[in-house]
């Protein structure tokens, strides 16, 4: 699969620490005007930015080796200030991250909002899938709860989602973004140790709950947003990006072929009432270039 890093996008500021103004571009071209659909990988709290460049390479790297026939992607990857130069302290503050989480959200969705308005004329749609693990799940559901029309997220795949399940059940406030993507899929472990103490107590100190279950550990809410479903009991927090099992199943649930079928099969359907129509998910390429990350 020749994949084409289109853009290496960043909202860290000069720091490298905190939240910056705009999304920049720190790898490609400086825009991504003409792209009319991508795939977005969006990584979680916690990671530096070369851990990040790190999971994100290898994670396309084991898409590529699941695939059945030569097909193409577009890929676009975000990069947002998750981490602190203490590590201690880095994995300690989830809640610092939450709020610089809902920051890179407004900044995003402005970018994609302004990459739409420039389709319009032409009579396009841009058309995003988005793969997210951990806290990018959040920003990810922010993003989409600001996103103009012009905008369509085709397919959008949950690893490990550090989101509250109350926030998107019916009538929260996140349920509409949790709905609005053509396709969900949520990837779930018991085993993550992370989403069942440090994200819930994290999520406490900022004031969004009391200990509350995040979705990404056992995959909930059931029959109410989620329209697929794939259980990666045994895995930890970190399991999902160098995952040969997580890459391959996400292939799947973004309308690649992959070469085993059972991949597919693993994803189970919740068999929602009335579930969203499923578009064929237009992501077409990685000639990656000399990716340097300070």
């Amino acid at each position: 699969m020749p994949v084409e890093l289109l853009s290496v996008l960043s909202c860290r500021d000069a720091s490298g620490y905190g939240l910056a103004s705009q999304v920049n571009f720190i790898v490609g071209p400086n825009n991504l005007q003409g792209e009319d659909s991508f795939l977005l990988l969006i990584h979680g709290y916690n990671d530096s930015q070369v851990f990040a460049a790190w999971a994100y390479s290898l994670f396309l790297a084991q898409m590529d080796a699941s695939l059945s026939t030569l097909q193409t992607i577009k890929v676009v990857e975000l990069h947002w200030p998750a981490d602190k130069p203490n590590v201690v302290e880095s994995a300690a503050d989830f809640a610092g991250s939450i709020t610089n989480g809902l920051g890179t959200a407004a900044l995003l969705a402005s970018f994609l909002n302004d990459l739409a308005s420039k389709l319009a004329p032409a009579g396009k749609q841009l058309q995003v899938d988005i793969v997210a693990h951990s806290l990018g799940n959040r920003i990810t559901l922010e993003t989409i709860k600001r996103l103009n029309p012009g905008v369509r997220v085709n397919s959008f795949v949950l690893m490990a989602a550090a989101v509250n399940v109350k926030d998107v059940d019916t009538g929260a406030g996140l349920h509409a973004s949790a709905v609005m993507p053509n396709r969900t899929t949520v990837f779930h472990s018991t085993s993550d140790m992370v989403l069942a103490i440090a994200a819930p107590a994290g999520e406490t100190l900022a004031g969004e709950g009391f200990f509350p279950q995040a979705v990404g550990r056992h995959g909930k809410p059931f029959h109410v947003v989620w329209q697929y479903e794939s259980s990666f009991d045994g895995f930890g927090h970190s399991d999902y990006w160098p995952g040969q099992k997580s890459a391959a199943t996400a292939a799947a649930a973004i309308g690649l072929t992959v070469q085993n079928s059972l991949v597919a099969a693993c994803i189970a359907d919740y068999k929602l009432p009335a579930p969203n129509s499923i578009a064929t998910a237009s992501i077409p390429t990685r000639q990656i270039p000399a990716q340097a990350v300070d």
